[in-house]
């Protein structure tokens, strides 16, 4: 049975509608920030990820992310971690790669005893707080770990389509680009057409 119990960190605007959307579907939702005295109903990052049950979602700027993870990767050891974070190049043109892996890959690799699974990363944040059945990937090796994140998923009003291979995430974090370089750069909304047709 999946966790009542949610840990997001990070309480940007991505963060914080994550955030809210899990506790309008009726979860319970720890969130860990870097400066909780500055913010309210948050908590450390460190306190969220050892109070944290079988599923903790990554919101932070990915290199942000990277910088953390490290430290807490005993703590992270056999959890779910789902990655909705974009590695987006510093001038907007593409995703970065890191010898030839995906964003997703790479924390895999600094986190090999947790499993990765991406999704939420390609719609914008009022949309991650009211879906209304907007599209999302979710993306991940293990096969049980990314059966739950689709569950949670549609608990939250996605629709969603899984690919139970990391290795794709090199082209769904392109695809995220596309998202990205649509609404910030073209000033164009492609959330509208983020939803499945069956």
């Amino acid at each position: 049975m999946m966790s009542k119990i949610i840990t997001v960190i990070g309480n940007g605007a991505a963060g914080s509608s994550i955030a809210g959307n899990l506790r309008n579907s009726g979860f319970e939702v720890k969130v860990g920030v870097r400066s909780p005295e500055n913010s309210v109903n948050t908590i450390s990052i460190e306190q969220a990820i050892q109070e944290s049950e079988e599923i903790i979602i990554w919101a932070l700027p990915y290199n942000a992310a990277i910088d953390l993870i490290g430290k807490y990767e005993n703590d992270l050891k056999d959890k779910i971690i789902i990655d909705m974070m974009n590695p987006l190049k510093g001038d907007m043109s593409g995703v970065e790669t890191f010898n030839g892996k995906s964003g997703a890959q790479h924390l895999q690799s600094q986190l090999p005893e947790s499993h990765i699974v991406q999704t939420f990363n390609h719609v914008d944040a009022p949309v991650l707080e009211n879906p209304t059945g907007a599209f999302q990937f979710v993306v991940g090796s293990d096969k049980d770990s990314v059966n739950q994140v689709a569950n949670l998923a549609k608990q939250m009003k996605f629709d969603v389509e899984v690919i139970y291979d990391l290795d794709r995430t090199k082209e769904t974090e392109a695809f995220a680009f596309l998202w990205i370089y649509y609404s910030a750069v073209i000033n164009q909304n492609f959330t509208a057409f983020l939803k499945l047709h069956k």
